[in-house]
């Protein structure tokens, strides 16, 4: 199986490659999707503190998501794209939970 998906990648790119732009995008959009559910249970806590932190770190990732795109090989994009929506939605669940421990009901 492995070999068949070495065959398939463009010439000059490794596995390996593919594999570093899938992680980086994955957890990036882990900890970023991660972040905007712990901010929206803060914002609707109305804690303030809380949710500008978040905030502020969600623009910081936002950022570092558009310099990465920006400046990555066209061959990389199914590899990023792939880990950019595995990593939303175990973000999203991560978040959910974290936010339910941290902030409460």
């Amino acid at each position: 199986m492995l070999r068949a998906l070495i065959l398939r990648l463009p010439r000059g790119e490794s596995f390996y490659t593919h594999c570093k732009s899938f992680l980086i995008l994955f957890c990036i959009q882990a900890a970023l999707y991660s972040l905007i559910c712990f901010n929206y249970r803060a914002i609707a806590l109305a804690d303030v503190s809380w949710a500008i932190s978040s905030d502020m770190l969600i623009a910081s990732f936002n950022f570092f998501v558009i310099k990465q795109l920006a400046t990555s090989d066209s061959e990389q994009n199914q590899a990023q794209f792939l880990g950019y929506i595995s990593g939303s939605a175990v973000g999203t669940y991560i978040g959910l939970s974290l936010s339910h421990v941290l902030l409460g009901s």
